[in-house]
């Protein structure tokens, strides 16, 4: 992405610097203005937010060429434009605060559009909570005026869905305003849908998903969840990632009232809030009006604390007047200093942030103070709905009321002025002017910058006071002594007082801000389980520091700063810990000199299991654990010569993977995708080993109240043991046997039953059903004498039903299951595939297999076609067969086909046939034969068979005979077909598909 212009002319006169942060688009550049020195922020949103969408616009096919999709970025850019006309017009109403200026510019590339937005830097919402104790005024103030603001929002067929404490600012200590884009129209909210730049934590969990509608109280929750913010130590819920469904805790610091408001304006159902924002202000009016806005901090403040203040304060005191005078000038300086360093730390704050710090760094409009503000002109409360004006005018009447005197008051300087004295009093006056002197050292208060202030303009008063007393003091002695030079004595005497007062404070002033103070530049916390290292970065002595991690119940730990950290361990799990540097000896830190941490929550993994799975190369890892968990978990494993990978468990606690080397150890460790607290069992090893699986199981028998089951081991594989298991609801009985035979008694065969069979060592068996009623076959036997067909015949246990017996056969390699239906205890399979492995089993008509029915056999080599068709005066040679693509055409003939129809090579999809061409006439025989067609993948294993029945003599048309394949493979490759008459081979071709 381009780096932004100083665009003309709003940029004209103005430095630039690079984004100190860019997301979704949108890119935020502190500027200033060259004539003022003013300090400036440029946001900058480019549409489209990445050249990739222009691309992705036109090969999607939702606009034809780069030109019409210029026109639909265009009119995304004026739709900001508008919105940012709409944020002008309602700074009038004064809860909102516009831009100062923004300017429209075609990008560099001519794929889009920049819109500029100019704004002066000010203090947001999110920078007030992090330097200012927040009282509860403030906050009901704080809810008052977002309220207010979002139901003229409301009023004026707007809502606002970016609210956020990085977009609300102060715009003095109790007046808040929102500053920044993010206007739907209410009537739209259905058919819109949220752009990516609006969302952020504050964003109602139910429309966090892009394509999710949007609903009428997204502001609600937005302005609920701010206030939970401020009543809960700066923290979110849940740290932000609320879902629907989730029962929010109340906020720690708010009484039951207050958090009943609150929780209704963030309650994760859209149907249980407060459903207008004139709603939650009037409940906040409510509120004020049972039980007053007391101006005290949010949180309590320690007792510890308390007392130092109450040990500090001055035991003098002053008359009322000299209190007025004195706070009056302290108030003065206060504001003067506020607003000098509030400008330099914003300053400094632009300037050396990092990218990190200023993420999410917010705009706002020019800076008006009280000095400089314009006759303020009341909101036309007339234009609002009366539910609106009377919150409004409810909230002007409680924001006019005397504010109570806070808990802890800055303490007064007292300067005594020098009396002057006459004759022979003047060793006293000098002697209870040095008093005087010792009692004005200044003193260090909290408030240090609006106590410097104080100090030099008491001095400014002192020196001012000292010469008009002088000056009187002189003319008195002109008029009762004669004496000239003891005059001129007294006015030199009095000058280096003033002299000596004013070194003593400049003095004590530069021993504040050079000693006294010590500044802490930056402090960073690092946390792992239960241990926590805190950086401190200050020129600072460190033999001077200390920190103090303190838990929310009072418990603390101290450690020192050594090479610029300081380690704590052995921190409980899912606790919040307030972080403080503090120092020894007569000094005051400045800066940033306290943070936060809050340990992950403990999570027990209970048990880790690793068992083999259905492959020889695969594993399944399943794990318990105690405690909270989530919503996903990253099994990392590894074993010699290999390089570690890793998986996600996409189900509930089981993973199985695959791909593993049989005989090789692996190690398992399992690890969270959030931050937990993890004890436990959390790393295993397996090996994996060739399976050894039961094969050919069966239930042989089931007469009176005994089954017998059977099964055959793998070839080459010597088993120890297996494990037998029969069991259902109210059965479970296992055994273990040397044999690849069992039986289980005294069961009842009106039931179903189980039965599972492993390989001593293995995870994974066969298993079988024994359906409830079975019925036993006995001397089940098949006879393959005939190459061409297979019979077969049984002895059942009971008698043939009407509607007879079902014999169901497979080939090994074929997915099609064939079905012959017996009335008789006999059965008789045609058309076999030669060197093909059938299975076979009998079921009654509702699909029961009769137990000893199942069994396997293998087919031999194909019947010899010569001796197939002696009565057919044709032998195997006397048939030449050619492969083609088909022909279209229905009832096609030789004469349908051109020489590049002929051809071994077939696409996906195509049909292929034979045509056959007989050396002599082939029309001797009116017999029916069946031609069936196998075809073979490279390795010999059979995937497809088929066959038809048609009369010899009409297969043939002037020597020639056409054979069209029913069904062709799916897949690429080699494969062979062949084709069989009457069970004899008479054609193999190789083929293949592309």
């Amino acid at each position: 992405m381009a780096e932004p212009r100083l665009i003309s002319p709003m940029l004209d006169g103005f430095l630039m610097s690079n984004p100190i942060s860019e997301h979704h688009g949108v890119r935020c550049c502190p500027a200033i203005k060259n004539e003022t020195d003013e300090k400036f922020i440029v946001k900058v949103i480019s549409i489209p937010a990445s050249p990739s969408q222009m691309e992705a616009l036109l090969l999607s096919g939702a606009y034809a060429d780069e030109a019409s999709a210029l026109a639909y970025y265009k009119e995304l850019a004026d739709n900001v434009l508008k919105e940012v006309a709409v944020l002008k017009d309602f700074s009038e109403l004064k809860g909102f605060i516009p831009y100062s200026d923004c300017q429209l510019a075609p990008m560099e590339s001519d794929k889009g559009y920049e819109i500029y937005l100019l704004g002066s830097y000010k203090r947001s919402l999110a920078k007030h909570f992090t330097r200012h104790i927040f009282t509860h005024l403030d906050a009901l103030n704080l809810g008052l005026d977002l309220c207010a603001a979002l139901s003229v929002c409301r009023r004026n067929g707007y809502i606002y869905v970016d609210l956020k404490p990085d977009n609300v600012f102060v715009a003095d200590q109790r007046l808040f305003r929102i500053g920044d884009l993010g206007f739907v129209r209410l009537d739209s909210l259905k058919y819109t849908s949220l752009p990516d730049r609006y969302f952020s934590i504050y964003t109602p969990p139910e429309v966090r998903d892009a394509f999710s509608d949007l609903n009428s109280t997204m502001d609600v929750y937005a302005a609920g969840l701010i206030l939970y913010q401020t009543y809960n130590n700066g923290e979110l819920p849940f740290n932000g990632e609320i879902q629907p469904g989730d029962k929010l805790p109340a906020p720690l610091y708010a009484d039951y009232e207050m958090s009943e408001i609150i929780l209704k304006a963030c309650n994760p159902n859209p149907d249980e809030r407060w459903q207008d924002p004139m709603q939650m202000g009037q409940a906040i009016v409510s509120y004020m009006q049972r039980n007053g806005a007391q101006d005290t901090p949010i949180i309590p403040m320690p007792a510890q604390e308390e007392e130092t203040q109450e040990e500090a304060a001055p035991e003098e005191t002053v008359s009322e007047q000299e209190a007025e005078t004195v706070q009056e000038n302290t108030d003065t300086a206060a504001d003067v200093e506020s607003d000098t360093v509030e400008e330099i730390s914003t300053s400094d704050e632009v300037e050396a942030a990092t990218d990190e710090e200023l993420n999410e760094l917010p705009l706002l409009a020019d800076d008006v103070s009280d000095d400089d503000e314009p006759e303020e002109v009341e909101a036309d409360y007339d234009t609002l709905s009366e539910d609106v004006s009377e919150m409004l005018n409810q909230a002007d009447e409680l924001a006019s009321l005397d504010v109570p005197e806070p808990v802890v008051v800055p303490d007064h300087v007292k300067i005594t002025m020098p009396e002057p004295v006459v004759t022979k009093e003047e060793v006293e006056s000098e002697e209870e002017i040095e008093r005087s002197e010792t009692a004005e050292e200044p003193e260090v208060n909290e408030e240090s910058e609006d106590a410097e202030e104080t100090l030099e303009e008491a001095v400014e008063e002192q020196v001012e006071t000292t010469a008009e007393e002088s000056e009187a003091h002189d003319e008195l002695q002109e008029d009762t002594q004669e004496d000239a030079p003891k005059k001129k004595f007294h006015w030199l005497r009095n000058t280096v007082i003033a002299i000596i007062v004013l070194a003593l404070l400049a003095g004590g002033i530069y021993f504040y801000k050079n000693f006294y103070l010590l500044p802490i530049e930056f402090i960073a916390v690092e946390g792992n389980n239960d241990t926590l290292t805190v950086f401190v970065t200050t020129d600072i002595d460190e033999s001077l520091l200390e920190v103090v991690c303190s838990d929310t119940y009072g418990n603390k730990l101290t450690a020192p700063v050594t090479d610029g950290k300081a380690e704590f361990s052995g921190l409980v799990p899912n606790t919040a810990y307030s972080i403080k540097v503090v120092t020894s000896g007569f000094h005051r830190l400045t800066g940033s000199a306290k943070t936060a941490y809050s340990t992950p929550v403990q999570t027990n993994i209970v048990q880790f299991d690793a068992i083999a799975g259905n492959t020889e190369d695969s594993v399944i890892l399943g794990f318990t654990v105690e405690g909270p968990s989530c919503d996903e978990w990253t099994v990392y494993y590894a074993a010699e010569g290999e390089e570690e990978r890793a998986a996600t468990f996409t189900d509930a606690y089981m993973l199985t993977l695959t791909n593993l080397t049989v005989g090789k150890e692996y190690a398992f460790r399992l690890e969270p995708k959030q931050e937990l607290y993890i004890t436990g069992q959390s790393e295993i090893t397996f090996t994996p080993r060739h399976l050894i699986r039961a094969e050919q199981l069966s239930a042989v028998s089931f007469l009176n109240t005994t089954l017998a089951v059977k099964w055959s081991a793998p070839e080459g594989e010597n088993v120890s043991s297996w494990t037998v298991r029969c069991y259902n609801e109210t059965y479970n009985q296992t055994v273990i046997t040397t044999d690849t035979f069992a039986t289980f008694e005294a069961l009842d065969p009106t039931v179903e039953f189980n039965i599972e069979v492993k390989a001593i060592g293995m995870s994974v068996g066969e298993k079988i059903v024994v359906p409830a009623n079975s019925i036993t076959v006995s001397n089940f036997k098949v006879d393959a004498s005939d190459p061409a067909k297979l019979t077969l015949s049984w002895n059942p246990s009971q008698a043939i039903p009407a509607e007879g017996w079902v014999l169901r056969y497979s080939v090994v390699g074929i997915g099609n299951e064939f079905t012959v239906r017996c009335n008789e205890n006999t059965a008789v399979i045609n058309s076999l595939i030669p060197n093909a492995t059938y299975h076979i089993q009998l079921e009654d008509n509702n699909g029961t297999v009769l137990l000893g029915s199942r069994t396997e056999i293998t087919t031999g080599a194909a019947v010899n076609f010569n001796k197939q068709f002696e009565n057919f005066t044709v032998s195997r040679s006397d048939l030449n067969f050619y492969m083609c693509r088909t022909p279209k055409r229905p009832n096609w003939g030789r004469y349908d086909l051109t020489d590049s129809d002929y051809t071994t090579t077939f696409r996906i999809g195509e049909s292929a046939s034979f045509l056959v061409r007989a050396n002599k006439s082939c029309y001797t025989s009116s017999e029916s034969i069946t031609t069936m067609y196998v075809i073979y993948k490279e390795d010999g294993t059979p995937i497809l068979t088929a066959q038809d029945t048609r009369v010899w003599s009409n297969m043939w048309s002037n020597y020639n005979c056409k054979l069209e394949i029913p069904a062709m493979p799916t897949e690429t490759g080699n494969y062979t077909i062949e084709v069989y008459f009457n069970g004899g081979l008479a054609n193999s071709q190789a083929f293949t598909i592309q």
